[in-house]
């Protein structure tokens, strides 16, 4: 067991840190695809939405803390679920003599790790004597390399439901118990676990305005309302045309620049159609998508967006969507 240990070591050490360190400085570099959220916004996220409410491991039915129906601006409906099963759970501990340790010990401490530097409940740090939260074990660990750079610590829950699917599968039980406990995972799944209810696919069936766009001359799409939460990575697997945006933000630095020259162009209604088709050409920016209906605050965009739609070519337009072409 030692030598395949030492090799192990060995191979993360040539392997996997090299390639660490390659990852890091590619997705923190000035003006990468991902867009990396500075620390005080990592830190704000570590201790609300980020983190995982404790109860969310074992609490059944509807359950879902955070629940971003009720706290997103922008109707997002994502689901933290780190629900681990009360037959899993009872079955590890039904066999808890048994297990290896070091499957206890990992599953664990990712658990206390994915809880976040403060305990946290709906979204929100659990406040107690006005201003005093519960610190937690990341508190210390998000003081150093690696640690300080995640967000969505929740996920490390993962690691908590591997380490139980593997104690349970290495769990020895008799026939009897068996078939109960084949029984009690139907019951749980279908009646009791908050995933329940939760969809199991996404039509990817593309609007007829995407399908067109799909088939439109090749250019960048810049959206509107330039904020985030919104179904722009999902819509670009329709339309299939670049996006002047990041992973993170919906916005870079060309749409940036294609944007600022929209907001200045609104001073003059007669010249504005022309001067989006210089800048548009300038960056390879051609198409404009205006998303109606959203729940987004007004903000400077709202102008040169309604300009568009009043004063330039429409490409495509539905009660949804409107598309411009900008040249």
């Amino acid at each position: 067991k030692k030598p395949t240990m030492v090799l192990a070591i060995v191979a993360f050490v040539v392997f996997l840190l090299p390639f660490a360190y390659f990852a890091t400085q590619f997705s923190s570099g000035e003006g990468n695809i991902v867009g990396v959220k500075n620390q005080n916004m990592l830190n704000s996220i570590r201790r609300t939405v980020g983190s995982a409410d404790p109860l969310t491991y074992v609490a059944p039915f509807n359950y879902y803390s955070p629940d971003f129906t009720t706290i997103s601006r922008y109707g997002e409906t994502f689901v933290h679920a780190n629900y681990l099963g009360w037959c899993c759970i009872g079955v590890v501990l039904y066999g808890i003599k048994r297990q290896k340790k070091w499957l206890l010990i990992a599953g664990f401490s990712c658990l206390i790790l994915s809880m976040g530097p403060v305990l946290v409940n709906g979204g929100t740090p659990f406040i107690f004597a006005d201003d005093r939260a519960i610190p937690l074990p990341y508190f210390v660990f998000e003081r150093f390399g690696g640690f300080s750079s995640l967000s969505l610590l929740y996920r490390l829950g993962f690691g908590t439901m591997l380490a139980i699917a593997i104690m349970v599968g290495l769990t020895k039980v008799n026939h009897r118990v068996g078939w109960f406990l084949l029984v009690m995972i139907v019951v749980e799944q279908n009646f009791i676990s908050p995933a329940r209810n939760l969809p199991q696919k996404v039509n990817p069936e593309a609007s007829i305005g995407f399908q067109k766009l799909s088939r439109a001359p090749e250019g960048a799409v810049i959206n509107y309302p330039v904020v985030g939460g919104q179904r722009y990575l999902f819509e670009h697997t329709m339309h299939k045309k670049p996006l002047a945006s990041t992973l993170n933000f919906p916005n870079n630095a060309t749409g940036k620049k294609v944007w600022k020259k929209m907001v200045n162009a609104t001073k003059n209604e007669a010249t504005f159609c022309d001067e989006l088709k210089i800048i548009g050409k300038q960056t390879g920016v051609r198409y404009l998508i205006v998303h109606h209906n959203v729940q987004a605050r007004p903000d400077m965009y709202d102008k040169p967006a309604n300009f568009a739609l009043t004063l330039c070519p429409i490409f495509y337009q539905d009660e949804s969507i409107g598309i411009v072409a900008l040249w």
